[in-house]
């Protein structure tokens, strides 16, 4: 009967091990699942730029090619840099802009277009410059504008649309300017907005979408328009926000997806705290 008994308990102490050793083992099999769900977090520049001389030094501006190039802007540092998929760092503009008398200060927004080209406005010399991927740098639109009149001044926001048309804000100008791969520069929009009364002011980000539709937020008069190829500008949003109380007060982030028939725009709102889709 000892035997028996002994028998018994050794049997059951292998079954209880056998129950630990299968909840271990699922377990185990979670902890790589948990572990995928994380992010990974890399800092890929910092201010010492491409640790070569030329620091890096606050960063407004970001964008990303096809590649998975990365283009960062520098405001003080009067530069922009582009961070390679290996990890390699290269000033592309600094505060000399094109080499040949046309400077670069205070570059704030940066824009790639499909074919690898950078463009990057710079806020104090009322410009904005175009970087080949082969490296060469031109000036493609300065503080006279269009020439007619229109002119450029603190250009902030910039945007490229997929036929080669850049698209430039000039946030102390109050307007937005297209450049077409040509050359052509021409005003798109101007303080008076959609001169039916609803004026802009204080333009600071642009986007546009597959059908070529362009978007600009201003920030002092609260609202957002929509400029189709055709001319017919529209105030999408204004300070009242959604009408429900939920208001828009400086709106600053602007995107938009798809078509603009059938997409969504999405606006921030700085001083409100909130965003919103139209």
């Amino acid at each position: 009967m000892a035997d028996e008994k002994t028998r018994r308990n050794c049997l059951q102490r292998k079954m209880k091990l056998r129950q630990w050793v299968t909840v271990l083992l699922l377990f185990s099999c979670l902890i790589p699942a948990a572990a995928h769900a994380q992010f990974f977090i890399q800092e890929i520049i910092d201010s010492t730029g491409d640790g070569g001389g030329n620091p890096l030094a606050n960063s407004p501006g970001i964008a990303v090619d096809a590649n998975g190039n990365v283009f960062v802007t520098g405001l003080v540092s009067d530069n922009a840099f582009q961070i390679a998929l290996d990890g390699t760092i290269t000033e592309i503009i600094d505060t000399t802009g094109d080499g040949s008398g046309q400077n670069l200060l205070t570059p704030s927004g940066i824009a790639v277009d499909v074919a690898g080209h950078v463009f990057v406005t710079g806020r104090l010399s009322d410009n904005a410059f175009e970087i080949t991927p082969g490296g060469a740098i031109a000036e493609i639109i300065e503080a006279m504008g269009d020439g007619s009149g229109n002119v450029l001044s603190q250009p902030v926001g910039i945007i490229t649309d997929g036929v080669g048309n850049v698209y430039v804000a000039g946030q102390a100008s109050d307007n937005v300017f297209r450049i077409a791969s040509g050359g052509a520069v021409t005003q798109i929009i101007d303080g008076t907005g959609d001169g039916a009364g609803k004026t802009l002011e204080d333009p600071f980000a642009v986007a546009v979408d597959s059908g070529g539709n362009i978007y600009v937020a201003a920030s002092t008069t609260n609202n957002v328009f929509k400029i189709p190829p055709g001319g017919n500008i529209s105030e999408m949003i204004d300070g009242a926000g959604d009408g429900l109380g939920n208001t828009l007060n400086n709106p600053f982030g602007l995107a938009a997806t798809s078509d603009g028939d059938v997409g969504d725009v999405y606006v921030t709102g700085l001083f409100s705290s909130n965003a919103f889709k139209i």
